[in-house]
Order: C-alpha cells, then structure tokens, then sequence
C-alpha cells in the first residue's frame, strides 16, 4: 500500500520526526511528553484505539522492540498488566514510500482486532504503535497508518 495524504484530515504530532493524520472527530492527547512522548487517539466510540508508551522509570523511547530479520510471518504481543494469554498477530500489510517499504503492520483477524507497526528506522523496523479496533474498521485503521510521515 502506497502512502497518501488524506485531505481534510487533521496533521498531528506523531513522534519527534514523524507526523500522522486522523479523523477530525478523532479524540486524545496525540503525542505529549517532556522526557519522550507518549501517543494516544482514539475514535469517540472506541471503535479504533490507538497508543504507544515505550517508557523505563526515566525516559520514554520513541520505539519499542526492533522486529526481527528476516521479517516473520507473525509476531505475538504480550498483554503486560492484563491476565490474557499472548496475542499471535499472524497477518500483515505493508506500507511504502516511493516503491520501498517503510512500515508493516501486523495485526490478528478477529471481530475485536489488535495490531502493532513497525517503521524502518536505519536499518531495522521498529514497535511504532499499538492499535485495536473493530474489524468493521480495517479500512480506517490503514488509510491512518499511510498518512504517517517522516518531518
């Protein structure tokens, strides 16, 4: 998938170097942060959460874990303050710039979905966000992660 503006969306903050763009009746506080950013919005029905935290006692990181390579098929998430059972997201889109990846968003196939990007960052791809929606909002979900750009 080729990455795209979309017109009369709103252009925010989505890290130091990067910017992204919603809905406008999309809710939260975007990216905030003294020590590093955190990130999050949301649909005003909850039907598409989007959030990353990447944060030690005294610092958040723009990116969480690097994915491995060669790129896997899947990745599993673990819920780190929920007693749930690790999460497979075994599907995958790519995102691209001019022909060349740039982002891949892993994401499971259930009514009630999760998924994580990962952006190139140098060489590696890097944990850039984390998202849950409902399946109905695939589409959403996707035309958002292409409007990610770097300043």
């Amino acid at each position: 998938m080729e990455n795209a503006s979309v017109l009369h969306w709103q252009t925010i903050v989505f890290k130091s170097n990067y910017t992204i763009q919603v809905p406008p009746d999309y809710r939260g506080t975007g990216a905030i942060g003294f020590e590093g950013f955190v990130f999050s919005k949301y649909r005003p029905d909850s039907s598409v959460v989007m959030s990353y935290r990447y944060c030690s006692p005294l610092f958040c990181a723009p990116f969480g874990q690097t994915l491995p390579a060669p790129e896997p098929n899947s990745v599993t998430h673990t819920f780190a303050s929920e007693n749930k059972p690790p999460l497979v997201l075994d599907q995958k889109g790519r995102f691209c710039e001019d022909g060349t990846v740039v982002g891949v968003f892993f994401y499971n196939k259930k009514e009630k979905r999760f998924g994580k990007l990962y952006l190139k960052v140098q060489d590696n791809f890097k944990e850039a966000v984390e998202i849950s929606y409902s399946a109905s909002r695939q589409n959403e979900v996707e035309t958002i992660l292409k409007t990610i750009r770097q300043k």
